[in-house]
């Protein structure tokens, strides 16, 4: 659902050309998840260059995707 709604929305489409975006299959690959400790999904996440974590959420709209990707990118 995440994915098919507020990921594929134009406006988080668009701000995700400022990202390196990566899908983890939790399932295919649980070492991933395990480094990752994804604990419940969907985990939404917005990383540092340096991988330090800035922002976590589970499901959510593509609203607030949006602010907090628009937050990130003003701060570089």
């Amino acid at each position: 659902m995440l994915e098919a709604e507020a990921l594929s929305s134009p406006q988080v489409v668009d701000l995700a050309k400022g990202f390196v975006c990566i899908k983890v299959e939790t399932d295919k690959d649980p070492a991933a998840a395990a480094e990752l400790k994804a604990s419940s999904l969907p985990d939404l996440r917005i990383l540092s260059a340096q991988g330090a974590e800035l922002w976590r959420s589970g499901y959510t709209s593509a609203e607030v995707v949006a602010g907090q990707m628009k937050l990130v990118l003003a701060k570089q």
